[in-house]
């Protein structure tokens, strides 16, 4: 699971006025923060400059800064239009490389560029705060679905893995309830890509509905989204559209469905998110309304006597 570890620093520069009509690239230099090397390599630093000033007129800063162990090495942001007396904030990503025992050191050149500052004004200050989030303990690049003659055939790639005890391998024919079909080892902790295979010899008919859930070693676990496979054709099967959609999304029955209906949307964890109990469809079309939905993946589960159907539903 995630962890978030913060270390905080203040640093204060001095911005010195010079005389003269106008300021133009006035710098200041010299912000630097050391992070101890007892921390793990190859985590996320989301650092984070703070600057205030009560010049006269609103001020535009660009911050130059470096990381001495990082990916990639140097990277800016910008403060635009600034107010007097306010503070503003900019931050710059970086990737702590693989270098055990060194220490992470950051840098940090400010200017502003404004022709119509004058002096007399006030000094400005900067501070700065760095947050450390550790790298998530399995990295997925892929996790794909297909069917192979008789077969459903499960590959995913991993960019990095730590304290990856494995991958529980689960399966729903619904879209809304998994249950386990089997498990992976995983490479425990590397940063190197790792490879992974996994064959359902029994798939079943109509969509077949794959996820991982990734278990380290303490415990924790976290899920992948969820792929899907479509199997042998039902003709009877409803289906929906525009898919993926983002405002109103139409059920198509091949004939018209007979007594009440209802419909089912459930996220990818199987956390029901919305109901619809129709007493009649009138026709084979009935339009619903997913703008409410947040953007991701969800499972339509169609409920109409003893026939029940599945789908997938992409919401933009």
């Amino acid at each position: 699971m995630n962890t978030l570890k913060q270390i905080r620093f203040v640093v204060g520069l001095l911005l010195v006025p010079f005389l003269g009509f106008s300021q133009v690239g006035v710098t200041s230099q010299g912000l630097s923060i050391t992070v101890p090397a007892n921390i793990h390599t190859n985590e996320t630093f989301l650092v984070t400059y703070n600057v205030y000033h009560n010049f006269s007129t609103n001020v535009t800063f660009t911050i130059t800064n470096g990381c001495n162990q990082c990916s990639p090495i140097a990277g800016s942001c910008t403060i635009l239009n600034l107010a007097p007396s306010t503070h503003g904030t900019c931050t710059v990503e970086y990737t702590v490389n693989d270098v055990p025992g060194a220490n992470v050191t950051f840098t940090a050149t400010a200017s502003f560029t404004n022709p119509d500052v004058l002096p007399p004004f006030n000094l400005g200050t900067f501070t700065a705060s760095n947050e450390v989030r550790t790298a998530l303990p399995v990295e997925l690049i892929y996790f794909t679905a297909s069917k192979e003659e008789n077969v459903i055939k499960l590959d995913w790639l991993t960019a990095s893995e730590i304290d990856n005890e494995g991958f529980l391998v689960e399966k729903s024919q619904d879209g809304s309830k998994f249950t386990e079909i089997g498990k992976v080892n995983g490479a425990g902790t590397t940063f190197e890509q790792q490879t992974y295979t996994f064959i359902d010899e029994d798939p079943g008919k109509g969509i077949a509905y794959y996820r991982l859930k990734q278990m380290d070693f303490d415990g924790s676990y976290e899920y992948s989204e969820v792929v899907s496979v479509a199997l042998d054709a039902n003709n009877d099967q409803p289906v929906v559209y525009p898919n993926p959609v983002n405002g109103m999304a139409t059920l198509k029955f091949t004939e018209e469905p007979k007594g009440p209906v209802a419909v089912k949307i459930f996220n990818t964890v199987g956390v029901e998110m919305n109901r619809f109990e129709i007493d009649e469809i009138d026709g084979k079309e009935w339009s619903f309304d997913v703008s409410d939905l947040a953007v991701g993946t969800y499972f339509i589960q169609i409920e109409n006597g003893s026939n029940t159907s599945s789908m997938l539903l992409k919401k933009l």
